[in-house]
């Protein structure tokens, strides 16, 4: 199993109040204990403040395999939400001890989903450290995580590394990959060469200055690329609208992707005065 590191907030939680919630151990024999929940916990308190003895909550053998892992899942529950990966971790580590069927019980009743859910997640071991650290901490969302287990290895570090240069929030790496899968299915390339030939200097930069900016100017350009047709549609329309000379308060827009011919003026007004005094002579004209 992986070994997550603890996090500041914990750290600084058990500097200033101590462990509000005991470990969880096995008794083996007189003076002899098997850790079963609370690994971090543990780090924080031997590691950095030196302590030598803890509180902890002691089972007594023997106890059932199924009740243990309930046991380590709601221990862990109730440190809040569980990221992708210590949900991969957990069903790995319940495929390895449990029977198909005693899975599928345990699975419906800590409501985890079924079967094909578990095997699924667990792929996301099979990910590179630093793409499960991402996940474990957030900066990448479970969706993303089974985007990038269906890429070659060097296509998902490509991508992993725009995100993070970039500064890419869940929609927007999302957005990124469809856009790559498009292109790259158009042009029978693989993610990461697309990326090399038309964006060498992106990628290659070890840092990027307004990254924010920079992401959303990649993701228009690739936006462009993908559909090429809508964006010079998109041009013609706006050069058309500008030629009008509408003053500042009207804005013209088109129906989703020019499906339909039909366009809408939309007009704002200081108030409800002001829309009342002047109502009657758009009436008079529209009609």
């Amino acid at each position: 199993m992986l070994r997550l590191p603890a996090n500041n907030t914990l750290s600084e939680s058990i500097r200033t109040y101590g462990i509000l919630r005991p470990l969880i151990v096995i008794k083996q024999r007189d003076t002899v204990f098997e850790l079963l929940c609370g690994r971090q916990r543990y780090q924080v308190w031997k590691n950095d403040l030196h302590k030598d003895r803890i509180v902890c909550h002691v089972l007594q053998p023997p106890l059932q395999t199924i009740s243990l892992l309930r046991l380590i899942f709601e221990d862990q529950r109730l440190s809040g939400l569980l990221s992708a990966v210590e949900k991969a971790q957990f069903s790995a580590l319940c495929q390895e001890l449990l029977t198909p069927e005693e899975l599928s019980k345990l699975f419906e009743l800590l409501k985890l989903g079924n079967l094909g859910y578990l095997q699924r997640i667990t792929r996301l071991l099979t990910l590179e450290r630093p793409i499960l650290d991402a996940l474990h901490a957030g900066r990448l969302s479970e969706k993303v995580g089974f985007e990038l287990i269906t890429m070659s290895a060097e296509d998902r570090f490509q991508l992993y590394t725009l995100f993070d240069k970039l500064s890419l929030n869940n929609n927007k790496q999302r957005r990124l990959i469809s856009y790559m899968r498009t292109l790259c299915s158009r042009e029978k390339s693989t993610m990461s060469d697309y990326l090399q030939k038309n964006y060498g200097e992106l990628t290659r930069a070890a840092a990027i200055e307004n990254a924010p900016q920079a992401g959303l100017n990649l993701l228009n350009d690739l936006q462009k690329r993908c559909m090429p047709m809508s964006s010079r549609a998109e041009k013609e329309f706006q050069d058309q609208v500008s030629q009008l000379k509408l003053p500042t308060t009207c804005s013209v827009e088109h129906s989703p992707a020019f499906e339909k011919d039909a366009v809408t003026l939309s007009i704002s007004f200081e108030n409800l005065a002001d829309l009342t005094q002047k109502a009657p002579i758009l009436l008079k004209h529209i009609r």
